[in-house]
């Protein structure tokens, strides 16, 4: 195998076994579909994250001091809108914590639709176990996830973009982000790489499915606080960081790692906000230059930052270059004789043996 084929992104037995009995589907069907189980998912998260921003709200004195002035009409409408704006921008741990938590919805949406509706298996979502060491998957994805924010933020603490602190106020809720995190960045890799891109890639070619996907994912978090152009763009290059990392690997559970550390390591260890996501608790401080938002992604996290444009940038580029884990290679991608040319395939082939691919 020599370096084109590297780079090359091959199709991979996950892949192909979510195409078994499938039968070839509209992209704007297929779109359709996957918004309207991302409602229905999106619905049971903002249900969920109710319960604890309610008991936030009605156990606090500022928010029944509005009302009552409110309704005496000491104040307008606007005026007690942003009351509730304010206390939106600082809420508690625990509504952070169930809000990252209800990330578990979209493991739940994406295995019941892919298992009940389109008659997938649970290995066609990425979570796969043969011929994996998922131990050694999700342990490499940790080391890869906690390296690439690392650099991120030496090159913005570097250029004094950021300073970093030690926090005197850390507290043992940490743990608990730490689980929440593992749930979230496994929830939104199988619900947007292990669901959403390969569907696409059953009936189109990959790089669109890894485009759209990446796309799909930056949208997802283009109402946070913070948002930029840049940060979007960053966004959308982590997916296809994570698109490529999936294909490359045959499984999700490196992808997952790696979401949930840098996610982890970003909120929880060094105090920067996650996607426009703070106040939680962290063992450092992070604070930005104000006079220097495009490095320190302001609002929105270091990942909303230049300096993180370039290690994710790096990150591709090294990957591209890796070679593909060769038993999650259909025999057509191993003999190159045979078939040469993967742009052009259908998403079809012998599944005789199909114990191969579970």
């Amino acid at each position: 195998m020599d370096l084109r084929d590297n780079v090359r992104i091959n199709r991979t037995k996950m892949l192909d076994e979510a195409a078994i009995n499938h039968r070839p589907a509209h992209f704007i069907n297929t779109f359709c579909i996957f918004l309207i189980v991302f409602f229905i998912v999106n619905l049971a998260r903002e249900v969920l994250v109710t319960i604890p921003t309610a008991f936030y709200l009605i156990t606090d004195d500022r928010f029944w001091e509005a009302m009552g002035q409110y309704i005496a009409g000491e104040i307008d409408k606007s005026q007690f809108t942003l009351v509730l704006d304010e206390l939106g921008q600082n809420m508690p741990w625990y509504v952070i914590l169930v809000s990252v938590l209800s990330s578990g919805f979209m493991i739940l949406g994406a295995i019941i639709y892919c298992t009940k509706f389109e008659k997938r298996t649970i290995a066609s979502l990425g979570l796969r176990k043969k011929n994996t060491n998922i131990v050694l998957e999700y342990g490499i994805g940790v080391v890869i996830g906690v390296a690439m924010f690392y650099f991120t933020l030496l090159i913005a603490n570097a250029i004094g973009a950021i300073t970093v602190e030690f926090n005197p106020n850390m507290s043992w809720t940490i743990i608990l982000f730490l689980i929440a995190f593992i749930i979230q960045g496994a929830g939104e890799e199988i619900f947007l790489r292990g669901y959403l891109m390969t569907s696409v890639a059953r009936d189109y070619k990959i790089s669109l499915a890894l485009i759209f996907s990446s796309a799909v994912f930056s949208l997802i978090h283009a109402s946070n606080a913070g948002v930029s152009l840049l940060a979007f763009a960053n966004i959308f290059l982590f997916g296809v960081f994570e698109g490529i990392y999936v294909l490359k690997r045959g499984n999700i559970w490196g992808a997952c790692a790696i979401h949930s550390m840098w996610n982890f390591v970003q909120g929880n260890i060094y105090g920067s906000s996650v996607s426009g996501m703070s106040s939680m608790p962290s063992i450092f401080i992070c604070t930005s230059n104000p006079t220097m938002d495009s490095a320190s992604g302001g609002a929105f996290g270091i990942e909303g930052g230049f300096a993180t444009t370039i290690i994710v940038l790096v990150a591709i580029g090294i990957l591209l270059l890796v070679p593909p884990k060769k038993s999650e290679l259909p025999d057509y991608e191993l003999n190159r004789n045979t078939f040469n040319d993967q742009d052009n395939f259908d998403g079809y082939h012998d599944y005789s043996n199909f114990s191969d691919y579970n």
